[in-house]
This record gives C-alpha cells, structure tokens and sequence, in this order.
C-alpha cells in the first residue's frame, strides 16, 4: 500500500444506489455541527453557495475540486473564482489626492488647447507673429495635458490583496493537465467528512446532479476507526506538494480587475 492510498475490511457502512443518493448526504451537510471536508472534482456553483453558507454559520469548510464546473448556464469560471477569493481594495488617500490634481490639470490643460485652437481659426487669423503666439500656447498647452494625463493614469492609488473565503486546493482540468511527471496524480475521488462522525464515499460529486436525481452510488460509514483514516488521507492530499495545484491566489485574480486609480 503506498502513500497516498487508505484500505479498511470489513467496514460496516450503509450502502445505496439509484437516483436521489445526494439526498441524505446534502441533509447531514446541512446540518453539520463543527466542520466538513470535501474532495469533489466536480462542482456546481449554487452547491459552492452552500459551503459559503455554512461557513458563514461557522462551520469550517476544507476542499479539494478542480476548475471543471458542471452547470455553465448558471455561472462562469470568473463567478466561481470571486466566490472563494475576496478582493480587497486599499486606497492611498496621499496618492489619490495628486491624482485629482495631476488629471485636472491635464483637463484644463487640454480644454484650453481646444479653446484656443477654436479662437485662432475662428477669427480667421493670418500668417503674423500674433498667429504663431497663438499657434504656440495651443502646443504648449496640448503638451502639458499630454504629459499630465499619462502621469495620471499611472498613479497607483489603490492597492490589491486577496484571501481564500475558506480553504480549499483547485488542479486544472484533467483534460488540460500532463500527469507524467513523477508524483503527481488526478486526483477522481468523492469523499465527504462531516464532523468526524459521518463520511461519504462513493460516486457522487459536488453538482446539481450529483446531488439531485443522478443515478448515484453513495456509501455512508459512521465507523471512528475509518473516518479517522480518511481524515489522515484528505490532510496528506490536501498538501501534496508534488500534484498540479494552481495558486489560489493567483488563480483567483484574474477573475478581478486591478485599476490602478
């Protein structure tokens, strides 16, 4: 038996198969007391929802999932990836402050420019020193605003960091990912623990119809000596280091924009 594998005989667990499987394990979900660990490679976002939900209400949420999201029509990658990272905004006041005044200053700068190439070619002003006093304030003001609306645009007021909404561990799509470097694995799974009390081990994923009225196979086990090994085995999986993990946090920018001011 290698590393990252876990065997028990002779479990005594109860075992179903047909549509409805999800039901029982969405209900002892739902009712988690103290915390609940997932490794689903597939997942819905309203499901997601849920998780957050239940974090909300202090229960502690771990998973491992992958970017493959089932239900297209609900939400994009972009949504899923703002629902477990936040963003957070930091506005540098000083800055911010200069870039009020450096962008008026390139308004102004370049409205007069406007104003005066309007009033030497409304008056119809010939060829005379006056013209190209005229001619030059008009370059010398477009240069100003020129000059000031690039330095504006590259203020940096606002500056970014974001956290995880709970912890949790995404590898790409299996059918992106090359798994022929040694130790890395895709990792195909549907494991469920519920408070150290309750697992759930079968076919069913973290979806809409993994939950709903697929035709599932869904085992329950309530034996300490087995939820306690497959507590080990999520923690050794949850911190592979040799698998193809994407940084969440990067993973969870580009889902942001970043605007510099």
């Amino acid at each position: 038996m290698n590393y990252y594998s876990f065997a028990r005989n002779s479990v005594n667990a109860d075992i179903y198969l047909g549509q409805g499987a999800g039901k029982k394990l969405l209900n002892d979900m739902e009712n988690a007391k103290k915390f609940i660990k997932i490794i689903s490679p597939y997942h819905s976002t309203n499901y997601l929802e849920l998780l957050i939900l239940l974090q909300e209400k202090g229960i502690d949420i771990s998973l491992i999932t992958s970017e493959e999201i089932k239900d297209y029509k609900e939400a994009s990658k972009g949504t899923l990836k703002t629902k477990l990272i936040k963003q957070e905004k930091t506005v540098n006041e000083k800055e911010r402050k200069k870039h009020i005044v450096i962008s008026k200053i390139s308004k102004f700068s370049i409205l007069g420019f406007v104003l005066s190439i309007l009033i030497i070619f409304g008056l119809g002003w010939k060829i005379s020193e006056a013209y190209f006093q005229g001619l030059y304030i008009s370059i010398g003001l477009m240069a100003i605003g020129t000059i000031f609306f690039f330095w504006s645009t590259n203020i940096k007021v606002n500056t970014y960091a974001y956290k995880e909404l709970f912890p949790f561990r995404v590898f790409d799509s299996p059918h992106k990912l090359n798994y022929s470097h040694s130790g890395a694995f895709h990792i195909h799974s549907k494991v469920y623990i519920i408070d150290d009390e309750i697992a759930y081990m079968g076919s069913i994923n973290l979806t809409s119809s993994g939950l709903g009225n697929s035709f599932e196979s869904r085992i329950r086990i309530i034996d300490k000596d087995v939820i306690s090994g497959l507590n080990e085995m999520f923690e050794k999986l949850f911190n592979h280091t040799d698998n193809i993990f994407l940084d969440n946090i990067a993973w969870g920018k580009q889902a942001y924009a970043e605007p510099l001011n």
